[in-house]
Parts: C-alpha cells; structure tokens; sequence
C-alpha cells in the first residue's frame, strides 16, 4: 500500500516490529538524504529491541555509512538517509527536526497527546507514519479510538489511509502446534488480548470474572 498513514493492530508473536524495521529499512534504502524515525515507548526499548536486535541484525555492515550508537542514529550508504531511534518516554527529545516518515511502534503504550501534538507537525509534506501496537493490556487503550477513526477515513474513500489486523496465526514462522501450547497456558482473556489483538472489557481488571455491576 502507498498509504501514507498505515494503522495495524497486531497481536503478540506476529513479528510486527520486525515488519515495521523492514519496511523502514526498505523505504530508507530507496531515498536520498532523508531522516526517518522508529518510535519506541522507551528509550530502552529503542535501544535493546529496535537497535542491538533489529536494525544492527538486518543491515549488512557494508550498508552502513555511519553509526552513532549513542545516539541511536544510523546513516546508511548509497542516498546517505538517516535512521533515528527514539523513546516517547522523553517527548521533548523529539521536538524540532522535520523528518520524512515515522515509525512508532507499540502506539498503545504512548502518550496519546505526544502524535498530534508534537509528531504530526514535524512530518516534511509527503512524510509518512506508520502506527502499529497490540491493545493496552492496562484498558486504557487511545489506539483502538485511533484505528476507528481510520477505518472511517477508508470507507469513505480516502486513499492515503490503510489499516490491518493480524495475529498470531498471521506469522508464518510458528508453527500451529506451538501456537496452541501459547494459547494452552493464557487465559482466554489474555490471549485475545496480547496473541490476538482483540479488546476485552477486562482490560485493566485483576481479575477477568470481576464485573462492576455484579460484585459492587
């Protein structure tokens, strides 16, 4: 798709992250002297999973013009575009450059206010943003709001959004054997919600039989 704002909602173990480094690798490769984005809700998380077991493992070391490790900033060689990594857990890192598309990964577990308010005035006309994110286990989910507001968006004709759901069984490189043990040990709550990708009214709730209505 050549949507410029894709929303997908991914269950755990779909291997969306993956996805989501690939296809900005790929976009990246293809441009000259752009800046592009991945988003994290962590630093941490930019640093452990989206840099040391993503981007360094996916690019050839001969692709790589520069590295800034420090800064979680890769320049790659060819059109010499940037890839930043961030962490929404310091939004004010994040304000002042323009970049040409972005990637911000688990949506769910961001602040809600960090997109409209300081992303979305940052992206260079054309840039894209990509949003992806399993539901909030905590119930306070803005993303599934989010994806709504796409959804409407597409049917009433608008050709530069696109959404997708997937799940575990959407990943080809589990077998269904191992897919059943994972579904074997959750609960039927959990399950739908981290492996699935589907909300639950229990989001949120130490345990899934407690109702407001019937034991307060």
């Amino acid at each position: 798709s050549s949507a410029r704002i894709k929303a997908i909602e991914a269950g755990k173990r779909f291997g969306k992250s993956t996805w989501a480094m690939k296809a900005l690798l790929k976009r990246a490769g293809m441009s000259v002297n752009k800046t592009f984005w991945y988003i994290a809700p962590t630093f941490g998380m930019a640093e452990d999973i989206a840099l040391r077991n993503g981007f360094l493992k996916l690019i050839p070391a001969e692709c790589i013009e520069d590295k800034w490790e420090s800064k979680l900033r890769l320049q790659l060689k060819g059109g010499k575009s940037d890839i930043v990594l961030k962490g929404a857990d310091n939004p004010d890192n994040m304000r002042g450059p323009a970049v040409d598309g972005l990637v911000i990964d688990e949506f769910d577990y961001i602040a809600e206010w960090i997109w409209p308010s300081i992303l979305k005035g940052q992206l260079n006309e054309g840039a894209f943003a990509w949003f992806i994110s399993s539901p909030n286990r905590y119930g306070k989910s803005h993303f599934k709001k989010f994806c709504e507001r796409v959804r409407k968006r597409i049917a009433d004709g608008d050709k530069d959004s696109a959404y997708w759901h997937f799940s575990i069984y959407d990943n080809p490189t589990i077998s269904r054997d191992r897919i059943e043990e994972i579904k074997a040990e959750n609960t039927d709550e959990n399950w739908k919600l981290e492996y699935m990708a589907e909300y639950s009214d229990f989001a949120g709730q130490l345990f899934s039989e407690f109702s407001w209505e019937r034991n307060i």
